[in-house]
């Protein structure tokens, strides 16, 4: 097995803080490293992206054949990086807590004083089972002048919000399938609609329960009667509590 792009543990993977995968304390080596026995003794771990794989170092006669290890390739962490959604994830045994948290997120804009849905793609779950047991979401709005006075409904569901509609239930049960859509205050972005909801469809049911085939991606939602045309966009945070099966 090759000893070859190894991930340092002050960075990422999929994600993740490398020391949280490796546990405090531990080391990444270098296929230029991985002779010195003396620097990276047994024990030594460290993961290699090209397989997802954490290896430990089980001898000391400095060849990769010393290195045996197991994968966490399918490590349940974020599928996608969203451009302006920081993710931050947690991992205690088989539970999630993923944060996301964003400043000034382009979510959509009112073309015309008109009914209008529309929304902005925050996460996706990875391919896989997931049990999503909550969501909190505190966030607040801003929009330009023609439309600061708006009140839209925000919510969170798995298909993108759309449609001549007032509010995201109107538009389509899936658009706030992960978090039913509630009024926010004027569009200032002075103060947050937040709360902490189960799926819409009831706890351990519906999209909370994501199968395999299931849609995974997460979108923040937003619909009004809008007073007039303009670009609308999101400060907050979202923390999702799961599990993968």
């Amino acid at each position: 097995m090759a000893v070859t792009n190894l991930k340092q543990t002050n960075t990422t993977y999929k994600g993740i803080a490398i020391p949280e995968l490796l546990g405090n304390g531990s080391i990444a080596v270098t296929d230029a490293l991985a002779t010195n026995t003396t620097l990276y003794p047994i024990g030594t771990r460290y993961v290699d992206l090209t397989d997802g794989i954490l290896y430990t170092r089980f001898a000391i006669a400095g060849t990769p054949a010393d290195f045996k290890g197991v994968s966490f390739a399918s490590l349940p962490v974020s599928a996608e990086t969203i451009t302006g959604v920081s993710i931050a994830e947690e991992v205690a045994g088989a539970t999630r807590k993923t944060v996301l948290t964003f400043t000034d997120l382009a979510v959509g804009s009112a073309v015309a004083a008109a009914n209008l849905a529309f929304g902005k793609k925050v996460f996706e779950f990875p391919a896989g089972v997931q049990v999503i047991k909550a969501t909190y979401m505190s966030v607040a709005l801003t929009g330009t002048a023609t439309i600061i006075g708006d009140t839209p409904e925000i919510g969170l569901g798995s298909v993108l919000g759309a449609g001549a509609q007032a509010t995201i239930g109107a538009a389509g049960a899936t658009m706030e399938d992960y978090w039913e859509g509630g009024a926010s205050s004027a569009i200032s972005g002075a103060t947050p609609l937040v709360g902490t909801k189960v799926a819409t469809a009831g706890a351990l049911t519906g999209i909370a329960l994501n199968a395999v085939g299931s849609v995974k991606d997460l979108f923040l939602n937003v619909a009004d009667g809008w007073a007039g045309a303009g670009d609308v966009t999101a400060t907050g945070t979202i923390t999702i509590l799961w599990e993968q099966i």
